[in-house]
């Protein structure tokens, strides 16, 4: 067991190699938020959680789970649920407190979640990815870009696998546009904060603010460029110093 190798690491009194750790539960009783957290303090670790939205919202007004859902958790404020009026509410609140605790608790720099649905539409679960690197995480958005083109992440399945659909629409840059224009409105900054940006806080690509955002806004006048490297214009190498209008 997993539990097994932790404990026999720190009684080595030292670290886990750097590691790849899918965690994919039947059911949410078998994977306390503790142990999470212990394959996170190994800074070079990334892990994959198979979270069961759809096993936890059934059972969350079951008194009698309760203990087993605190501890998958690491708290007990998903207990805000219980009193929540809509269904929308209820998964915002479930999704959101369990990639708080990612973030705040266990001290993943950079958590994503990916939703699954299935045939109906129905949230099945959640993907946590958690890692320290940023060069990781653009390689998972990669993968997850790939299975939906949409950047929604969202995995329709179906219960035959033969079956799985996919949305098909483009990806919508004037939306990329529209964040970027708000959050850095009248400021200059580089390239790599656009770029970090870009995989931290949206849903897109590092491939997707280039080509397809800032040099349409250049052309436009809408964003300047008071310093950079590049030998051409509408390129975007990196220490180049972009200017918001």
């Amino acid at each position: 067991m997993l539990t097994d190798v932790l404990d026999f690491i720190d009684e080595q009194n030292r670290r886990l190699a750097p590691a790849f750790v899918l965690v994919d539960p039947f059911g949410y009783s078998q994977t306390p938020f503790e142990l999470i957290k212990r394959i996170l303090s190994n800074r070079r670790c990334e892990v994959l959680i198979t979270f069961m939205y759809q096993f936890i919202n059934r059972f969350v007004a079951d008194a009698t789970q309760w203990d087993h859902l605190d501890r998958l958790y690491g708290t007990s404020d998903w207990r805000d649920v219980l009193t929540a009026d809509t269904p929308g509410d209820r998964k915002a609140i479930l999704h959101g407190v369990y990639k708080r605790q990612l973030e705040q608790q266990a001290n993943a720099k950079y958590v994503w979640p990916f939703e699954m649905e299935d045939s109906g539409g129905r949230t099945g679960y959640f993907l946590f990815f958690c890692t320290n690197s940023l060069a990781g995480l653009s390689k998972m958005k990669q993968a997850i870009w790939a299975v939906d083109p949409t950047g929604n992440f969202r995995y329709a399945y179906a219960a035959n696998p033969n079956q799985m659909r996919l949305l098909d629409t483009e990806p919508d840059f004037q939306a990329l546009r529209t964040e970027l224009a708000r959050a850095f409105a009248g400021e200059t900054v580089s390239v790599e904060e656009i770029r970090e940006f870009v995989l931290t806080q949206t849903q897109f690509l590092d491939t997707h603010y280039k080509k397809q955002v800032l040099a349409p806004m250049e052309r436009e006048g809408a964003i300047t460029i008071p310093s950079s490297p590049r030998k051409q214009r509408f390129a975007y190498p990196d220490r180049t110093r972009v200017k918001f209008v």
